[in-house]
């Protein structure tokens, strides 16, 4: 039990990335390459910008509230850079012809550009600051890694939970004893758990990668 339950401690809090670029294979050379040169000499930032939609329509007095944005955004740790109305890389101008970055006389976007991976924690600590502003609308590649942890944990913590009631229900009903359920299913908890442990360390040892969210 006492192996088990460490196995099972680690399956829960084992690291995982939603990089699927991570171990694409060497077979796959111009795309590799491309990839890797421009994740290394520029950043993989530079790829996947956060993007910041204001709606202007609710907006009192647009040019003040966008100056205002552009002080906020900027401020906020692991932006390294960005654009927009009255943002200008790492400065804030007093004045803005803002009507280049409008869409369709509605929105104002802004392109932020993050100090660390997209795919970082500290990215994503980065997007959630500014998601927490809830007039903006967030998007880019570590806005859409926030969505999925949440909709997957949800969504993969019921169907887990769901799976081993039908399972012990159909094992209890079957043997009409609690005690071979409790048995199997424990098994085979503690079997998961361990092989996803010994398969981080060889992906994270070995193999230098990262172990995809899905693997687990």
């Amino acid at each position: 039990m006492l192996i088990g339950t460490a196995g099972a401690y680690g399956f829960f809090h084992v690291p995982t990335t939603y990089n699927f670029n991570t171990g694409l294979p060497e077979s796959l050379p111009p795309a590799v390459r491309g990839l890797n040169l421009i994740q290394s000499d520029f950043g993989a930032s530079q790829i996947y910008p956060v993007y910041v939609i204001v709606n202007l329509s609710s907006l009192p007095d647009p040019e003040s509230a966008l100056h205002s944005y552009a002080q906020m955004l900027l401020s906020v740790p692991g932006i390294a850079r960005g654009y927009g109305p009255y943002l200008n890389g790492t400065e804030v101008s007093s004045g803005s012809n803002y009507s280049q970055f409008v869409i369709g006389h509605r929105y104002a976007l802004y392109t932020l550009y993050l100090s660390s991976s997209p795919y970082s924690q500290s990215a994503i600590d980065t997007v959630k600051e500014i998601r927490s502003e809830r007039s903006l609308i967030v998007g880019g590649l570590t806005s859409s890694i926030i969505d999925q942890q949440a909709q997957n944990s949800k969504i993969y913590s019921e169907l887990e939970a769901l799976i081993v009631v039908v399972i012990g229900l159909v094992i209890g009903l079957s043997f009409r004893t609690w005690k071979y359920p409790l048995v199997s299913l424990t098994g085979v908890l503690f079997s998961v758990s361990w092989s996803t442990l010994i398969l981080y360390a060889v992906s994270r040892y070995l193999l230098h990668e990262a172990l995809i969210y899905l693997i687990p």
